[in-house]
């Protein structure tokens, strides 16, 4: 089955974006969130799509107008459970 394009490039942007919060270490949320979400039961890709769906939903937010700060997406991240996502 081929995926669309489109969803392709946003799948890859998506895992560009956790892997570089990543990268950041300390001053986001998302180092803190893997390693709890690893330490949960998620493998590395599970755990990337996790914090990946929070940022999907966050951006999606902003695109219609809902400015409502890093900080609460941050916060959103911060609470992410592997049950959560399981469960969403």
């Amino acid at each position: 089955m081929r995926v669309d394009t489109g969803l392709e490039n946003m799948h890859v942007t998506l895992h560009v974006i956790v892997e570089n919060q990543i990268l950041l270490g300390e001053t986001t949320p998302v180092l803190a969130a893997m390693k709890r979400l690893a330490a949960e039961g998620l493998d590395r890709h599970e755990a990337i799509h996790a914090v990946a769906g929070v940022l999907a939903w966050h951006m999606r937010e902003m695109l219609d107008g809902n400015r409502r700060g890093n900080e609460v997406c941050f916060a959103e991240i911060e609470r992410l459970t592997a049950e959560t996502w399981r469960k969403a």
